[in-house]
């Protein structure tokens, strides 16, 4: 017979329960868990899941069968984890698992009920679907379409608010503690009546209507979220409990501080019927605080229960020691003790304790028999042991604990890097024994990909967003929505299906087969523009051959058009939307592309995983729909996924692989490594002592719950934020890296001051961690050989790398090296395209080689397509041309700026349209919108905010003045198309005022900082306004009437607003200003773009984006350095 084989991957874990080696804490665990209720406290690493198990597999061994035991954990991982330890440690097979989790449990709990009375099984509601929920009932109310009309919400909660996804994040939450807490919703309004809290009247009756809905809805009557889940299943175990669960004799919870008030009434009725409760925890790790989660449990839950319970406290610490031991027992003594605090003696003596190297007794002791075989067994696996020399102080042996301050962000993502790949390649550690933690997970899919960029493969841990976030979803869901019917196919949605991840052409391309169409159209007589032409070709086919150099783009809208076809006829047959995502997915053609990428390691790797994963949780999520809803069409699931704004909730595994763990301090519950990352200590970021459900007040709910009175919140949210640095902290066996950035903007975190009589935080020292990855290496090289040319170490070490295919060792692929990519003009002004509604095209130009001067040249076309520009992109474009063309083509960073000009711009339309001036309001209407910003710390929010504030101030001042001198808003935000020689000026203005006298005058409304007076007269946007007007193109406004154009500046350090006025052109001047425009567009229409070096710095004196010319570690200015490889090869 053929030979079967079973094999497992280095990262799986070996790790087998040896009870003969438990301590005497953990032995008498054993021991009274067999006699009565039992309370265990344990710091972390002294061994409370490996004394759950130890109790498992002697009660067991007792004759207590295994249906007879349950063991709750606090997630799916952990779970996982402790099932395997457990199972190592069997003798016989179990037939079902012996841990669960409390949700998992309450499912089976009410499933067992629904199936012995014939009713539909329960399910779980997933975040999407509750969230969409709330959306409708919220919009409803908002539109009158819901009996009772709009809700009493406080004038706080605006409608503004109500809007955003936040806000019903916060309904959730206060929904959640409600189930939790058995509050109604007529309780919840009984309690907003008697608090004075008129959010929790209006969130009673939404919460009665969401109930009320949620159960007529076919499709959610039997789902439940995961609060609600675990309420109703202790409402079916407190009067009928499954006769399954009747005969529990032992009940273990493990990590019982991440537990919440809903696991007391899930185990009381199991408790009352004879089963003994057994549970483990340490408040001072718990991480789950900010959603409801009570560490005040660990000692309290048995009280809350009934029953009385003995105590135990382990006393060893099995994993920390040394540095480590004493920066987590340091850290625990600024903590609220949650009503326990005996379990802290086990580091206090692990940081006590003498090592053998002080104490040549010590090393006769079991103890030091102990570290030593540890320490051999760490040598084998190829980690050298830890030795009192490596330590700082007396008594601090294994366990380590650095701290690195970092000037910038990139340099701390840089050494972090370097670090883990030094322990890795030096010390042959495996990637899967390290990992990096962050106090949150929303900035760890950007971290995953710089550190993917630095030669740390990762294994990112959490769901980022929602499924249609990811743009091959996205993709995937408007492919099969269009081919539905569901969305009319136009040049926008062609245009975002062809160029999107699935469709496979750049705009380069699309613009060709834009032209290709328009060409083919004239040459039939024909007369439609290349827009509609793109959209029949969608609908239809091309009619083009399959030749030449656009052969694959062609044949790229033709499959297109031929895939939609095949979702519409699926979609008449009734096909379910796993299958119509499945045409489109196979009609792409890029999973094996993405399976080569994802297999190959650095930055694609980490796209191509990340992009395969969302694919995949797709599918699973539409499947699952199918099984659900087998009678819905594939629309519906098409429409609640693009509309879906939460992350789905997922059972699916995520195995482990051989790489660097990246999640947050949650995600790291029941798992250790050898060596552990604290990354983003700063002030302000962490601990982040923002209070959370202050909109609706969640947190207070349980507080008047409980009759908990002046409760110190903020006290409360810090030790919180306190307790998942403990759990971050403990989580390492040998090392522990704390990073943090100092600069002029971040100031490191007060948990590091903390520290300070353990661990000082030194500046990062300029290792080479470059050479730790072959492309520092080759990096490194290439500078050397730049600097110095007759360096033949370098040039040969080129040639070996080169000869290895390592990327960007071969001089051909050296910037500065390689040919144009082409010469072609960014748009066509050939005479015979006229194609005057095509936007700009995306058309790239190799703007990496030597630092030649690029003229704008275009063809002297009198007729054909105009060239379509704004006001401030004439200005851009005249300042530098070449950081106009990259912010054109998309290479643009300026989020933040811009999403806060937006805010301010909205307040000022506002303000005018109703007829206010009130500070208050204008602060007010950016607040309520404030939080779609995303800032990186709550400080940098609340700073930026009182710059705003100042602004606004300084807006309203400029409005109180023109009130003053009778100068009336007579149009606002007032769009315009003006077409000047070549150019199509499109455009709008801010305000346009009119004065007593009949004058008009033009507003721009600027929140940065003004420029030079001087410069004012020149302006490109103001010409640009002035020629728009002559051209008649600004409805309202009579060009002989037009008296001046102005610049008004409300930002910088000013204390109020700033004019700068542009005078009325004369008919010479408007001629001048009209050529100036044709001649920018002509440039702009052109092939080559000039980097102006002399102009390429900013007003405040820092890098302009084509600064990077100027680096001598970017480009070479001479020719010699390839001389030298070539000759060296």
């Amino acid at each position: 017979m053929p030979e079967i084989r079973f094999t497992t991957s280095a990262s799986a874990p070996d790790r087998v329960l040896d009870r003969s080696v438990l301590d005497a804490s953990q032995l008498q665990v054993i021991e009274r868990s067999q006699q009565s209720h039992l309370r265990v406290l344990g710091a972390p690493g002294t061994g409370k899941t490996t004394a759950l198990a130890a109790t498992v597999l002697d009660a067991l061994d007792l004759g207590v069968r295994p249906e007879q035991i349950l063991v709750i954990a606090s997630s799916r991982q952990s779970a996982a984890s402790l099932s395997t330890l457990i199972d190592a440690g069997l003798r016989d097979v179990s037939a079902s698992s012996l841990v669960r989790t409390a949700a998992s449990l309450a499912f089976e709990v009410l499933r067992a009920v629904a199936l012995a009375h014939g009713q539909t099984p329960p399910r779980l509601l997933t975040g999407g679907e509750q969230d969409r929920l709330l959306q409708e009932l919220l919009q409803g109310h908002e539109t009158a379409d819901v009996a009772g009309g709009a809700l009493p919400w406080p004038p706080v909660i605006g409608p503004e608010v109500r809007e955003l996804r936040g806000f019903r994040t916060e309904l959730r939450e206060l929904f959640g503690r409600a189930h939790e807490y058995a509050v109604t919703p007529q309780g919840l309004a009984e309690l907003g009546q008697t608090t004075n809290r008129a959010e929790w009247a209006a969130g009673a009756q939404l919460f009665d209507e969401y109930l009320a809905v949620k159960k007529a809805i076919e499709e959610t009557a039997t789902a439940y979220d995961s609060s609600e889940l675990v309420s109703a299943a202790a409402e079916v175990l407190a009067d009928h409990p499954p006769a399954e669960l009747g005969g529990l004799r032992l009940v273990l919870v493990d990590d019982l501080q991440e537990s919440t008030a809903a696991l007391i009434g899930l185990l009381r009725p199991l408790v009352q019927r004879g089963a003994r409760l057994v549970t483990f925890g340490d408040p001072d790790q718990a991480t789950n605080g900010f959603r409801g989660g009570r560490p005040d449990l660990v000692a309290r839950l048995h009280d809350e229960i009934g029953v009385r319970a003995e105590q135990v406290v382990l006393e060893k610490s099995h994993r920390l020691h040394g540095q480590l031991a004493h920066a987590v027992s340091e850290i625990m003594q600024h903590i609220g003790t949650a009503s326990a605090g005996e379990q802290r003696r086990a580091l206090q003596t692990a940081v006590e304790r003498p090592s053998t190297a002080q104490n040549p007794e010590a090393a006769q002791s079991p103890e030091a028999v102990e570290e030593i075989e540890t320490a051999e067994r760490q040598t084998d696996a190829g980690s050298a042991p830890t030795t009192e020399a490596n330590t700082k102080s007396a008594g601090q042996g294994a366990g380590r604990i650095a701290a690195k301050s970092f000037a910038t962000s990139s340099d701390e993502i840089t050494g972090v890097a370097g670090v883990l790949r030094r322990r890795h390649l030096e010390e042959h550690l495996p990637w899967a024994q390290m990992a990096i933690v962050t106090r949150s997970s929303g900035e760890l899919e950007q971290l995953s990909r710089q550190l993917a960029a630095a030669g740390v493969p990762v294994s990112l841990s959490g769901v980022s967003g929602a499924l249609r976030d990811e743009a091959v979803n996205l993709d995937l869901l408007r492919t099969v929505e269009v081919g539905c019917g569901l969305r009319e196919l136009d040049e926008q949605v062609v245009t975002e299906l062809l160029t999107g991840p699935l469709g496979g052409l750049d705009g380069v391309h699309l613009r060709r087969v834009r032209r290709a169409l328009r060409e083919h159209e004239l040459a039939g007589g024909g007369a439609r523009r290349a827009s509609a032409l793109l959209v029949d070709a969608v609908r239809g086919g091309t009619g083009l051959p399959h030749a030449g150099p656009l052969a694959g783009a062609i044949a790229q809208v033709d499959r297109l058009a031929a895939l939609l076809s095949e979702i519409a006829h699926g979609n008449e047959r009734q096909a379910p939307a796993v299958e119509l995502l499945w045409l489109a997915w196979q009609s792409a053609g890029v999973a094996d592309e993405w399976r080569e990428q994802a297999l190959s390691g650095g930055v694609a790797a980490v796209d191509a995983n990340r992009r395969l994963d969302a694919v995949v949780a797709l599918f699973a999520s539409a499947q699952r729909h199918v099984e659900r809803f087998p009678e819905a069409d594939a629309g519906e699931f098409v429409e609640q996924q693009l509309q879906q704004s939460v992350p789905e909730d997922s059972l699916a595994h995520t195995g482990r692989r051989d790489a660097v763990f990246l999640g947050s301090a949650s995600a790291t519950i029941g798992l250790e490594f050898d060596t552990v990352v604290v990354m983003g200590l700063q002030d302000g970021a962490w601990p982040n002592t923002r209070q959370r459900n202050t909109l609706l007040g969640a947190e207070h709910l349980v507080e008047t719950v409980r009759g908990q009175h002046d409760v110190d919140r903020r006290r409360e949210v810090l030790h919180d934020e306190l307790r998942m640095f403990v759990q971050a902290l403990s989580r390492a066996r040998s090392h522990v890296l704390l990073t943090t950035v100092i600069d002029e903007d971040n100031a490191p975190s007060m948990m590091l001051r903390m520290l300070d009589d353990i661990v000082s935080t030194e500046p990062a020292e300029g290792e080479e961690y470059g050479w730790y990855t072959l492309r520092g290496v080759v990096g490194t090289l290439r500078r050397r050989l730049n600097e110095h040319p007759d360096d033949q170490i370098a040039a040969r070490a080129l040639v070996v790398l080169a000869h290895a295919d390592v990327r960007g060792a071969s001089p051909t692929e050296w910037s500065g090296l390689a040919d144009l990519s082409t010469t072609e003009p960014l748009t066509e002004l050939d005479p015979f395209a006229g194609d005057l509604d095509a936007p700009p095209a995306d058309e790239t130009v190799d703007s990496s080689g030597s630092q030649k001067a690029v003229a704008a040249t275009a063809a002297e076309a009198v007729e054909g397509p105009l060239v379509r520009v704004s006001p401030s992109s004439l200005q851009m474009f005249q300042n530098d041309p070449l950081a106009w063309f990259l912010g054109h083509i998309g290479v643009d960073s300026g989020g933040m700026s811009t999403g806060i000009g937006t805010l301010i711009h909205e307040a000022f339309q506002k303000a005018e349209e109703e007829h206010h001036r009130d500070l208050d309001r204008l602060v007010g209407q950016v607040r309520s919108r404030w939080g779609e910003l995303d800032f990186e710390t709550p400080w940098q929010s609340r700073m930026m905010l009182d710059d705003v504030t100042n602004r606004l101030r300084n807006m309203r001042s400029y409005m109180l003045d023109a009130d003053k001198i009778g100068a009336r808003a007579i149009a606002l935000e007032e769009g315009f198309t003006a077409e000047c020689g070549i150019a199509e000026i499109v455009g709008t203005v801010d305000r346009i005022e009119q004065l007593p006298d009949g004058a008009v005058r033009i507003i721009d409304l600027k929140t940065g900082k003004p420029f030079k007076e001087a410069e004012v007269a020149e302006n490109l946007q103001l010409l640009a306004y002035q020629v728009a007007v002559a051209a008649g193109a600004v409805n309202g406004v009579d060009a002989s009437k037009l008296q001046q154009a102005m610049l008004v500046f409300v930002g910088g350090d000013r204390k109020s607003y700033k004019p700068l006025v542009q005078a009325a052109l004369d008919a010479q001047q408007l001629a001048n200003a009209r050529t100036l425009v044709d001649q920018l567009a002509r440039g702009m229409a052109g092939s080559e773009f000039w980097a102006d070096l002399a102009r390429t710095k900013q007003g405040d004196g820092s890098a302009a984006t084509t600064h990077i010319h100027t680096l001598g570690e970017t480009t070479m200015p001479a020719r010699q350095p390839v001389q030298h490889i070539q000759e060296a090869q």
